[in-house]
């Protein structure tokens, strides 16, 4: 069974680079959304973008 996977990303984290999240999208064959500005903590940092995100990707899964 196919599984969408949803990666959201800082720009900016110090923690796990954007190079780290690009190669674990790629290895998960999901979609990446990078949040520019953001560090370690997306969803905290930009709610709003986040919850953008994320309610975008769970809306195209009910296909």
């Amino acid at each position: 069974m196919l599984q969408h996977v949803l990666v959201i990303w800082g720009s900016k984290d110090p923690v796990f680079p954007l190079s780290e999240g690009r190669q674990l999208a790629d290895a998960l064959h999901a979609q990446l959304v990078v949040i520019d500005g953001a560090a370690h903590g997306p969803n905290f940092q930009d709610p709003a973008e986040f919850n953008q995100a994320l309610l975008s990707f769970l809306d195209g899964q009910h296909e």
